[in-house]
């Protein structure tokens, strides 16, 4: 018998927890959550280096390592990180595969279901996806008042 047998159970112990073996061989749900909301903060700070990057490049108070250096490091630490994800159950023993992909399949489809929102909001409101150009933007006008 197994010291976690050995516990004293009732119907609460037993209302919802599975075996010792099965509840080590599926993927732990907070496990799962916390990857998510992990990656998610990578890409969110990895997007925060590369707006400020091209931020200051014509800014006036401009300085080589605040405005390059550190968002460079930042963006190579943050997908370092990321890289992680794919590499680490591959590489530390013990570590199991499935917690990680189940993850960055969660951001996948989050990532896709925002796609889709962000495009079917902006055709709603006849606004364009990207930005144009000052330029485009004013031709686009005159051709308009013609």
């Amino acid at each position: 018998m197994t010291p976690i047998k050995g516990l004293p159970q009732n119907l609460w112990y037993s209302f919802g927890i599975w075996p010792h073996d099965t509840g080590a061989a599926i993927p732990q749900s907070l496990l799962i959550i916390t990857l998510t909301s992990n990656f998610g903060t990578f890409l969110l700070y990895m997007m925060t280096c590369i707006v400020a990057i091209v931020a200051f490049r014509e800014h006036h108070s401009f300085h080589g390592f605040q405005a390059r250096g550190l968002p460079v490091f930042g963006l190579l630490a943050n997908l370092l990180c990321m890289l992680f994800y794919l590499v680490g159950p591959f590489s530390v023993a013990g570590m199991s595969f499935k917690e990680p992909y189940i993850a960055l399949g969660i951001a996948a489809l989050w990532g896709i279901y925002g796609a889709i929102f962000f495009l079917g909001a902006s055709k709603k409101k006849a606004k364009s996806v990207l930005i144009d150009s000052v330029e485009a933007k004013h031709n686009r006008l005159a051709a308009a008042t013609l």
